[in-house]
């Protein structure tokens, strides 16, 4: 039988062609058509590996740091955008063994509530301004605390209860002319 069908499309002149039973409908389909799925299979696999390589590397700043952007308004309107430490590990660790803050103005740490803060400058290599705040409220500051890696860093407490802090260069309250009893205005992008 299969002699004979040679012998019928050598007659028409066209070329055999090599068949196989399609897996969901049991119907015998060429097998250009096959590696034509597969193809087609491979893309939309391709395409959908892409979009995901797309999401991840989009997302991949904040997945890498851990930690969140805020914007922070001063009284005289200035904006400047700092990383947000907002859990226990992410305080531990703040800017400690990095030589300097990046793309960033500095680091506010934020709290749920309002207790006596301190801060101690453990592995920094660079020196700091802090800014206790309370409600958005400066209660108090602590002007150049100098960078440290002995075993036992300077630390500096808040006069008051304060639900943040923010670490800024050295030199940044002076700058901006900041005093107790300022307000900024903090708007953590989500």
């Amino acid at each position: 039988m299969e002699l004979r069908l040679k012998k019928r499309l050598k007659m028409l002149g066209t070329k055999p062609t090599l068949l196989f039973d399609h897996t969901l409908t049991g119907n015998r389909v060429p097998l250009s058509l096959k590696v034509f799925c597969m193809k087609k299979t491979i893309l939309i696999s391709a395409i959908v590996l892409l979009v995901i390589l797309l999401v991840l590397f989009l997302s991949w700043p904040d997945a890498v740091s851990g930690y969140a952007e805020a914007t922070v308004v001063l009284p005289d309107g200035t904006e400047i955008t700092v990383e947000v430490a907002d859990t226990d590990e992410e305080r531990r660790q703040g800017l400690s063994n990095r030589t300097d803050l990046g793309e960033y103005d500095g680091m506010l740490f934020v709290y749920d509530k309002a207790d006596y803060r301190s801060v101690w400058m453990k592995d920094m290599l660079f020196s700091l301004d802090v800014i206790w705040l309370n409600q958005g409220e400066i209660v108090g500051w602590a002007a150049g605390l100098s960078a440290s890696s002995s075993h036992e860093p300077p630390r500096s407490a808040s006069p008051a209860p304060a639900d943040a802090f923010l670490e800024v260069p050295a030199g940044f309250i002076q700058a901006y002319g900041l005093q107790t009893g300022d307000q900024l205005d903090i708007i953590i992008q989500e």
